[in-house]
């Protein structure tokens, strides 16, 4: 009887969720937005006797994306009035940038924190690579200086493909990834851990190959996988199961 061999694909968004699991993403339950402090009329009032402290407060949002995603850094400026916390609405603060690897800030821009229930401020921008962000407030007469930093960590995106018959795993990286190591992991089942079983240096366009095998019965499964470098956390391609069809 003729056996043929075979490659089969999870589906996209599984295979790119098998390989983020073990990274760190905010959770869903966070910080939610809190209201004005402090008066009757839900409005901060300014009294001149002393400078009351605030904080820079990061709201939720995703501290883990896709080299080149679009972020939101949220957050808001907060107090303490009469015992009371809450936010500042009507404050402008300023937002500074630091790519992993620099030892500089960068200002990036500034944002007027808007009146409402929830005053908070809200900075959309691309990201290139793992960046600190911090958001500063100068302060004013009668509300003190503050800053807050928060981290956006960045992964590359690895497509992938694997042919039927030759079982030849092919893919390419981006951003650019030149002459650097891409290694190949393996599990023997779907629940069994990941082990390293091979090792390429991508080419000069950033692409990479493997050759597969496939298990005489039962399924193997197999990734790529890109080390930590500056700017860049360990990243994986869509996960790739092998078996024979008989």
């Amino acid at each position: 009887m003729n056996r043929r061999t075979r490659v089969s694909r999870n589906v996209v968004v599984a295979g790119l969720a098998t390989g983020l699991m073990s990274l760190p993403v905010v959770a869903s339950a966070g910080p939610q937005p809190v209201e004005h402090p402090a008066s009757s009329s839900g409005v901060v009032t300014e009294q001149a006797a002393a400078a009351y402290n605030t904080h820079v407060r990061f709201l939720n949002f995703l501290r883990t994306r896709r080299a080149g995603a679009t972020i939101h850094v949220r957050g808001q400026l907060t107090t303490t009035i009469g015992g009371r916390s809450g936010a500042l609405a009507n404050r402008r603060v300023s937002l500074f940038r630091r790519a992993a690897g620099h030892a500089r800030f960068h200002y990036l821009g500034s944002q007027l924190i808007r009146d409402g229930a929830k005053p908070k401020f809200d900075f959309r921008l691309p990201i290139a690579s793992t960046t600190t962000y911090k958001v500063v407030f100068k302060g004013t007469r009668n509300f003190a200086p503050s800053a807050g930093s928060t981290t956006v960590r960045t992964f590359r995106i690895i497509t992938s493909h694997v042919t039927d018959g030759s079982l030849l795993f092919t893919g390419a990286i981006s951003p650019r990834y030149a002459g650097k190591t891409v290694y190949l992991d393996k599990r023997p089942c779907a629940s069994c851990r990941w082990h390293r079983v091979g090792l390429h240096h991508s080419s000069s366009s950033s692409t990479f190959r493997f050759h597969l095998s496939a298990p005489p019965s039962g399924r193997w499964y197999w990734r790529a996988r890109v080390p930590h470098t500056v700017g860049y956390i360990e990243s994986y391609s869509a996960t790739w199961y092998t078996h024979v069809i008989r």
